[in-house]
């Protein structure tokens, strides 16, 4: 049924595309780099060691993936959700930032 409502599917790819843009810009601000996307997620350089980052975020009940691959030690990919949800993000990497 999801598949055939052509309505439910624009209004939810423009607030996904709308929410991928703002919290890139978010951290953009913060000083981090989001690789360029067109999915549901960002995947972004963190500037700190990914691991350390995600279980500080996993405190914050933010679960992400610290991407494990050579090369990729401060990357972490976040899946893009409700505003809400982008927010707690945003605010939670803020403190790694700053602190």
């Amino acid at each position: 049924a999801a598949l055939e409502d052509d309505a439910w599917m624009k209004v939810s790819v423009a607030r996904i595309r709308f929410e991928r843009d703002r919290v890139a810009l978010a951290l953009a601000a913060m000083g981090l780099n989001a690789a360029p996307s067109q999915t549901n997620f960002l995947f972004f350089d963190t500037g700190r060691d990914r691991s350390t980052v995600a279980a500080a975020l996993l405190q914050d009940g933010i679960i992400v993936k610290p991407w494990r691959e050579a090369g990729y030690e401060t990357w972490l990919r976040a899946t893009i959700g409700k505003p809400a949800d982008n927010d707690r993000l945003i605010a939670s990497l803020q403190k790694q930032v700053a602190g």
